[in-house]
């Protein structure tokens, strides 16, 4: 396919899907000299397929980015296919936008900040990795964004290397001594910090304890609470979406709304609905998370977990009322009186059943104004499952 595209040299975008790229050297792409929007997703590797039967893979790759780099505005790769020692191997003098996907690259450790340094221009940069693991029990292999305390070569700090980035996404910060959320940029407008992760492939057995596996690494509150302190310092922040371990707090909110109060976007996202060795921790009453957010004047839209249910759970303090629709239209109708500025309001709830692969479910609700200048609230109904579709591209 790639051959038959070489016959048009004007292409400017070329997307391939879940594919993998092994097989010679692929000269197609010398002829791409037009190109500037590249995307490259890896397909799942079949069962008891090894892994060296890919291993013309990454040369592939190598080769055909080291002839596309100096052309490049925006990339989105797979860590599959590329780990950031490929990157940081050639010069990115045009690049704007960087998206990684699939795996962790933990093949060879190569720090952030050495990669951004050949990309001057990158102004959105979103690691959006799931980490991979050989089975339910299995570690993880280690993958971390910035160098350990042990190395002996310390690179500049990623804050530094690109002080102008406007958008950054960071997915399963999960080894203590990795130290990148101390190095998080002042300009950016948009911050999330993610916990990605992949489903069990299929054929897994049916006695396998499948929420351990794959791993996902959310937020603790501590770090929660120490990347909320930095974002103080980011002027500019308008987008922030923490994946969290525990259910959001009031006291949570109340911090983010006095280090960044200009905010317009707020994911907050409990990732662990699912594990059963896993409480989510005390849901605080509607009342008292609606004073919280309603500090945040300027925010637009709000995404955020409000209860796990679970017939075992009170997840109900005010009146034990388990009918959730009648219990979220008061508690959004509170935040549109109060927060003048709102449009979109997601909550999310555990759906608690075994015929449903992500466990969560979301309700929608919009904010508008009527004849009288006064805020109405209705939900728009969507299919009630999974994390609402939102862009992966930054602009």
């Amino acid at each position: 396919m790639l051959h038959a595209a070489s016959s048009a040299p004007n292409l400017i975008e070329v997307i391939v899907e879940d594919a993998r790229l092994g097989g010679p050297q692929l000269s197609a792409f010398s002829t791409f000299t037009r190109l500037r929007r590249l995307a490259l997703s890896a397909g799942r590797r079949p069962p008891n397929v090894p892994p060296w039967t890919f291993r013309g893979e990454s040369t592939n790759v190598k080769a055909y980015l080291g002839i596309l780099a100096p052309q490049l505005t925006d990339l989105e790769i797979s860590g599959d296919l590329c780990d950031l020692s490929t990157l940081a191997q050639n010069s990115w003098p045009h690049l704007r936008s960087l998206i990684m996907t699939g795996h962790a690259p933990a093949r060879r450790y190569t720090e952030l900040s050495t990669v951004a340094a050949r990309m001057p221009g990158l102004r959105a940069m979103h690691m959006n990795f799931s980490v991979y693991c050989e089975g339910p029990w299995a570690q993880p292999p280690a993958f971390i964004y910035s160098a350990p305390p042990t190395a002996t070569e310390q690179s500049p700090s990623f804050a530094t290397t690109l002080p102008c980035i406007e958008s950054l996404a960071l997915s399963n910060v999960y080894l203590s001594y990795d130290t990148i959320l101390e190095q998080l940029p002042d300009r950016l407008v948009s911050l999330r910090i993610l916990a990605c992760h992949d489903f069990p492939p299929a054929g897994t057995p049916d006695n396998v304890e499948t929420p351990r596996w794959p791993r996902r690494f959310p937020l603790s509150e501590p770090n929660a609470f120490r990347i909320v302190h930095r974002t103080s310092c980011m002027v500019a922040l308008t987008e922030l979406f923490l994946a969290l371990d525990f259910l959001p707090t009031p006291g949570l909110v109340r911090a983010i709304a006095e280090s960044c109060p200009q905010l317009r976007v707020l994911e907050l996202d409990y990732k662990l609905y699912d594990e059963p060795h896993k409480a989510p921790g005390p849901f605080h009453s509607f009342s008292s998370m609606s004073d919280a957010l309603s500090l945040l004047g300027s925010l637009i839209e709000l995404h955020i977990s409000v209860v796990c249910l679970d017939a075992t759970y009170p997840v109900f303090a005010e009146d034990g009322d388990h009918s959730t629709i009648g219990q979220f239209f008061p508690f959004v109708e509170s935040l549109a009186h109060r927060m003048p500025a709102l449009v979109t309001v997601w909550l999310s709830y555990n759906v608690n059943s075994s015929y449903i692969i992500k466990p969560v479910g979301w309700y929608k609700f919009i904010v508008e104004v009527d004849s009288q200048g006064k805020p109405v609230v209705r939900h728009e109904w969507t299919s009630g499952v999974g994390w609402p579709h939102r862009g992966a591209k930054a602009k």
